[in-house]
């Protein structure tokens, strides 16, 4: 299912993201298995460096983003690392959730996300960002953004991203209520480019992303910048007013949304 063998044995102090280079294609693997490959900042910040060297590596030519195990894609954030955060961290952590999702949208090189199982709040920002999402047909999976019923507002290109990707209603559907997206439903949006049977992900991602090296790289780079930046042209504008959000929550006083609300609606952008 997966191509990237780690068992029950896998020990926390191993990398924690994996990158491998074969046939054009750059793989990063999340590798935290036994955490559901959940994400703290020292993944994110992996995840940049190592998109940013495949993006300047003239044989890379598509990027692939996997995970480790059978048990989920990733089920987001660390829950951990969120209970014991200090408030004055959480600036650094949408800092390294915002890089990561525009560190995606720049990279000249088309990024294909394989998704074996759950792919939760961040999991699924993570196919938000990409520019294709193969899924296995594993009757577990699901996409979310269920940051409401943690009481996080959705930031680092949530807000942003379900709306361009979904449209207006559906994103306040699955950001508001939420609620959890099969791969049905994944694939009716869009969200999901390609399935298959879960045995064969791994050929079937893989196939995929040799379809995409084949192309003239010539053309296949500005097609996709060029769409990204005419969709996302304000996106910076969209993550401060995520990350005001956030900070506005987590002092819990409702009065002063008045004033951020009215600034939202005054700003011409």
């Amino acid at each position: 299912m997966n191509d990237i063998n780690n068992n029950s044995n896998s020990q926390e102090s191993q990398d924690t993201v994996l990158f491998s280079k074969t046939e054009h294609i750059a793989t990063i693997t999340i590798n935290r298995p036994k955490k559901m490959n959940a994400l703290r900042m020292k993944e994110f910040d992996l995840l940049i460096k190592y998109i940013e060297i495949a993006d300047d590596d003239p044989e890379v030519h598509v990027i692939r983003i996997n995970s480790s195990g059978d048990r989920a894609f990733t089920g987001g954030l660390d829950l951990n690392m969120l209970t014991q955060l200090n408030p004055e961290e959480v600036p650094k952590l949408l800092q390294f959730g915002n890089k990561t999702v525009l560190t995606m949208l720049r990279s000249k090189k088309p990024i294909v996300v394989q998704v074996q199982g759950p792919a939760v709040a961040w999991g699924t920002i993570l196919c938000l960002a990409a520019d294709f999402v193969i899924a296995g047909e594993n009757p577990k999976t699901f996409f979310s953004l269920n940051e409401i019923d943690l009481g996080i507002v959705p930031a680092t290109g949530a807000l942003t991203l379900a709306l361009f990707n979904f449209g207006l209603r559906q994103a306040k559907k699955i950001t508001m209520i939420p609620e959890r997206i099969s791969i049905d439903k994944a694939e009716q949006f869009g969200l999901v480019s390609q399935r298959c049977a879960i045995d064969d992900l791994v050929q079937v991602t893989l196939d995929f992303c040799h379809n995409l090296v084949d192309k003239n790289q010539a053309v296949l780079i500005p097609i996709k910048a060029l769409l990204n930046r005419f969709l996302l042209s304000n996106i910076a504008y969209y993550f401060e007013k995520e990350a005001e959000a956030v900070g506005l929550a987590l002092e819990g006083d409702l009065m002063k949304f008045e004033e951020f609300i009215e600034k939202l609606w005054t700003t011409n952008l």
